[in-house]
């Protein structure tokens, strides 16, 4: 009797789940097969391009006997974590800021890996491999030796990594140093994120207040103040392209991670995809986990830096933030196989709209011929 009701219940999944995926890839996203316009240089770190690409066979698939039980252990792990923050007692973004006894930071900082690992894993991520690289090999004046003597033990503040999708996210809550964000102060409502994010001492800002940029700074630069006087508190992850990209370019830098002068932990990831770009794009949340957790098999790899140090850049005005980023970008530059771009959020946020009108386009088209057809057939007819 239950292998019936189970039998039933898995098909009505299967029937559904293979409609809704008929919709997203035959209907949403079959504009990426046609022969697409000539965009703006500017929009070409947004663009998707590997669309023919796609296993459809294994999407499918993946999506009926993977998917329902990855996407359930998502929503499990991220509960454990929320769990877990709120059974220590951190419940109010106001002990965010505040250092936690050790054995607390510890058994969060773990969870939180695991929450990383996890989630990876979900997204077909079966092997995350990381790399060590050395500075000293990709700018090859920068004084590792000295810094080596001088700042030994000294820990960097501020983790930076270049951006792709929500997966960076997920693939540097696995590093060792279980960095904390910066994130919406609305976040801290939601159910499962805010208790997570309130637990893993995130600096909460209102993105959309301009004059909240100061207040962001300064959190930073009480942050590393804090870490710097010993304190244990967890390292800020910063985006410094500010959005993603293809992975296929590195946009320019935004200010935030660089302004305050503070040392920097470099990390890197290199999606070696072959077929679906974890790149989320113009895809909504949904349909991009649905696919991203109906991947049999991924491949990522995280390079990993030392700390750069920027006492000998000499640091001195508030515009000096350029040269520490220009530095930094350079170094991603050789280490990733990206390709320069100045572009910015305000350009990807242009593509979208082309793409829109690109789709609409289309659907009229479609639309004609389809009433051309209907009226030869009704000819004949008569």
């Amino acid at each position: 009797m239950w292998l019936i009701i189970i039998a039933s219940l898995w098909t009505t999944y299967a029937v559904f789940i293979v409609r809704y995926l008929n919709r997203i890839i035959k209907k949403d996203y079959n504009f990426l097969t046609v022969s697409m316009p000539q965009f703006k240089e500017e929009y070409k770190p947004f663009e998707r391009t590997e669309r023919k690409q796609w296993n459809l066979l294994e999407i499918y698939i993946c999506a009926i006997f993977l998917a329902p039980f990855r996407l359930l252990s998502i929503v499990f792990i991220i509960s454990t974590l929320a769990m877990t923050c709120k059974l220590l007692g951190i419940k109010h973004m106001s002990q965010a800021q505040d250092e936690l006894p050790r054995w607390k930071r510890f058994l969060i900082a773990k969870n939180l890996n695991f929450v990383g690992w996890g989630i990876n894993f979900a997204c077909g991520f079966m092997r995350v491999k990381t790399i060590s690289k050395r500075i000293k090999d990709y700018e090859p004046e920068y004084p590792a030796e000295k810094y080596a003597t001088e700042k030994k033990g000294q820990l960097a503040p501020i983790l930076t990594c270049n951006h792709v999708s929500w997966v960076d996210i997920m693939a540097m809550s696995a590093v060792k140093e279980a960095p904390s964000f910066l994130s919406k102060e609305e976040i801290a409502n939601y159910p499962l994120f805010g208790p997570a994010a309130i637990g893993i001492q995130s600096i909460f800002v209102q993105r959309d207040d301009r004059s909240q940029k100061n207040a962001v700074r300064d959190a930073i630069l009480e942050r590393g103040k804090k870490i710097s006087e010993g304190q244990n508190l967890p390292p800020i992850l910063i985006f410094p392209e500010g959005t993603t990209t293809n992975s296929h370019y590195l946009l320019s830098f935004k200010k935030g991670a660089f302004e305050s002068f503070l040392p920097i932990k470099l990390y890197a990831i290199n999606y070696k995809y072959t077929k679906f770009n974890p790149t989320q794009d113009y895809m909504n949340l949904v349909d991009h986990a649905l696919i991203m957790c109906s991947q049999l098999y991924n491949t990522m790899e995280v390079y990993e830096f030392d700390t750069y140090f920027p006492d000998h850049l000499n640091l001195k005005n508030e515009e000096d933030w350029q040269i520490y980023a220009k530095h930094i970008r350079d170094i991603y530059l050789k280490v990733l196989p990206v390709k320069p771009s100045e572009s910015g959020w305000r350009h990807m946020k242009e593509y979208y709209d082309q793409i829109k009108l690109f789709k609409k386009q289309l659907r009229e088209e479609s639309r004609q011929k389809s009433e051309k057809v209907d009226a030869i057939e009704t000819k004949k007819e008569n």
